[in-house]
């Protein structure tokens, strides 16, 4: 099935889908991804983004907005998705990918429409972030295993070390830094599977 159909197949949001795809790491961790299921997760989003404030860490002002309004038009969208990422069975990650032309960052970085961009939660409790390379390599891989994706683009906060190391270790390359809210962001790019 095409890249485009596969991934932006619109989906009930309050629904829970099976798991799209699996990967096994290299610790033989079980990796899966499924679309967002907003009776189920929904309340796993409110605890990391409400723990990651408490804790002071950067949270993006479009979580300011009710999430299940975002979420339903992602999900419902035939153009981005939203994706819940677990390890091992216990949810670790969230993931919306959207076309990089239909974000703000486009304006201060040229890409094409075949583009696209990660936006990420992750569980504020995993202040390392460990793991996250793992979750990276896995998306890439899922997001790869279409034909005809673009380069896949992911803006890490530039102010967070601990979010800048397990970027590149995921096989993303620094692009530049933008400012989006005043905040300087760095900007990653990957073109294909790493090697």
């Amino acid at each position: 099935m095409a890249f485009r159909e596969e991934i932006f197949r619109p989906v009930d949001p309050f629904i829970k889908e099976p798991a799209w795809f699996s990967w096994w790491s290299d610790d033989s961790s079980l990796f899966t991804i499924r679309p967002l299921c907003l009776l189920n997760d929904l309340n796993i989003l409110y605890d990391w983004i409400d723990g990651a404030k408490r804790m002071g860490i950067y949270v993006d002002k479009a979580f300011q907005h009710p999430l299940i309004r975002r979420y339903k038009m992602l999900l419902e969208s035939s153009e981005s998705q939203s994706f819940l990422i677990e390890k091992n069975g216990r949810p670790v990650c969230q993931l919306d990918i959207t076309p990089t032309q239909h974000d703000e960052m486009h304006l201060s970085f040229h890409t094409s429409a075949d583009d696209y961009l990660l936006d990420y939660i992750l569980d504020y409790r995993n202040r390392q972030n460990q793991g996250f390379a793992d979750v990276l390599r896995f998306f890439v891989s899922f997001y790869y295993s279409f034909p005809g994706p673009g380069s896949l683009y992911i803006m890490v906060d530039g102010r967070e070390s601990d979010y800048n190391t397990p970027v590149p270790e995921a096989g993303f390359q620094f692009c530049a830094e933008v400012q989006l809210n005043q905040i300087p962001l760095n900007l990653y790019r990957i073109d294909g599977i790493p090697l």
